[in-house]
């Protein structure tokens, strides 16, 4: 699955996040140097309502395990974030997740609005549902899923077990006090 999260930079500047999550269990892991592993192709181009291409960005994303843990490693979801600045604006996104061991493909089309965040105007993030959200503690903000001084990991699929962790995130933007009742 995908999720997209929006989050403002400035007015005319909104950080798009694109989370995709994968089943481990439905990727091929192959040996190589001992070690279990799967490597996954992802590629997406992302156009305006012109059709015109907006953004674009392509990894190879790789998930290894000791054998050892293998059994174990299967059984758990491996998460992939990149964040591209839009303007405000409808957009389209076509995602492509290749498997390049198995070479089994999957894809994601999906429209989007990215909303223009007036200067003084209450207003939001959209509110990411966390499988996991950690203080950086120190940490040199860097890689996938950092937002401020937190790791916020997104749980794509939206779905959480009774026994699983549930972090909620949320930016609020141009927050002021009511002099009148404070």
């Amino acid at each position: 699955g995908m999720n997209i999260n929006l989050l403002r930079v400035t007015e005319n500047a909104v950080l798009t996040s694109f989370t995709v999550q994968l089943d481990n269990q439905d990727l091929v892991y192959k040996e190589i140097g001992g070690l279990p592993q799967a490597a996954i192709n992802i590629y997406a181009k992302i156009t305006n309502v012109a059709g015109r291409k907006a953004g674009q960005f392509e990894d190879v994303v790789t998930s290894s395990y000791t054998p050892e843990a293998l059994e174990v490693g299967i059984q758990q979801k491996s998460a992939y974030q990149k964040n591209v600045v839009l303007q405000p604006g409808i957009y389209k996104i076509d995602l492509v997740v290749r498997d390049v061991n198995s070479g089994k493909t999957g894809v994601i089309k999906q429209g989007f609005v990215v909303p223009k965040y007036d200067e003084g105007t209450l207003s939001t993030s959209t509110m990411i549902l966390a499988s996991k959200i950690e203080p950086l503690a120190g940490r040199l903000p860097s890689g996938q899923f950092v937002l401020g001084s937190l790791k916020v990991i997104p749980n794509a699929s939206g779905e959480f077990k009774q026994d699983q962790p549930l972090g909620i995130y949320m930016q609020v933007y141009n927050v002021s006090i009511d002099q009148a009742t404070l």
